[in-house]
C-alpha cells in the first residue's frame, strides 16, 4: 500500500466517524424529543382522566 492509499483510508475513516456521529446526535437529538413529547401527553392525560377525590 503506498502513502497515497494509505491517506486516502485515513480520510475514508475520519469521513464515516463524522457521518455516524452526526447520525447519532441526530438519533439522541430526536428520542429526547419524542420522551418530551410523549411524557407532556401522558400528564395530560393523567390530569384528563383524573378524579378528584377529597
Amino acid at each position: 500500500m503506498t502513502e497515497k492509499e494509505a491517506a486516502r483510508d485515513r480520510g475514508q475513516v475520519v469521513t464515516e466517524y463524522v457521518i455516524m456521529l452526526a447520525m447519532v446526535l441526530l438519533l439522541a437529538f430526536a428520542l429526547t424529543a419524542l420522551s418530551r413529547a410523549v411524557c407532556d401527553q401522558g400528564e395530560r392525560m393523567v390530569s384528563a382522566a383524573a378524579w378528584n377525590v377529597p
